[in-house]
């Protein structure tokens, strides 16, 4: 049985996508490009370049390109009822380059994973965070509440 929390991407991928996860890799100075949350029913919610947004998707993790972070129980209905809300709304395309260009506009409308995912469990700014750092958070978080 799935258990809710969040799936890490350190993967890489074949042809451009993985150009893109070897450069994100060595710019951020981490293992990991990309963040899906799962539900403790085992669906998982994101927002993906590849499939044009946010979305939830049924996704088989293999552990040997993830990692996964458990979050606490009480945390899941107010995020999916935020991936509900939001589901259809597009990727922003923009939002890698933020960590280049910090002057580049945040979108009210359109959102990357690790905003999509941070927005969902109601935490402020989740534009200022990238797929590492969201780890670093939500370790220290599981950990604090005894669940690794």
């Amino acid at each position: 049985m799935a258990t809710f929390g969040i799936w890490f991407y350190k993967g890489t991928r074949r042809g451009f996508a993985g150009n893109y996860n070897r450069f994100a890799k060595a710019f951020l100075r981490g293992r990991f490009t990309h963040m899906e949350i799962q539900y403790s029913d085992g669906i998982s919610a994101s927002s993906s370049f590849t499939d044009g947004g946010i979305r939830f998707k049924m996704i088989e993790y293999d552990l040997r390109k993830r990692e996964f972070v458990p979050l606490p129980l009480e945390w899941e209905s107010d995020s999916r009822a935020w991936f509900t809300k939001m589901k259809g709304r597009p990727y922003d395309p923009w939002a890698v380059l933020r960590f280049v260009f910090p002057f580049i506009a945040q979108s009210e409308y359109s959102f990357e994973c690790v905003e999509a995912v941070v927005a969902s469990l109601h935490f402020a700014e989740g534009w200022r965070l990238d797929p590492i750092m969201a780890h670093a958070v939500f370790t220290r978080i599981a950990i604090e509440h005894g669940l690794i």
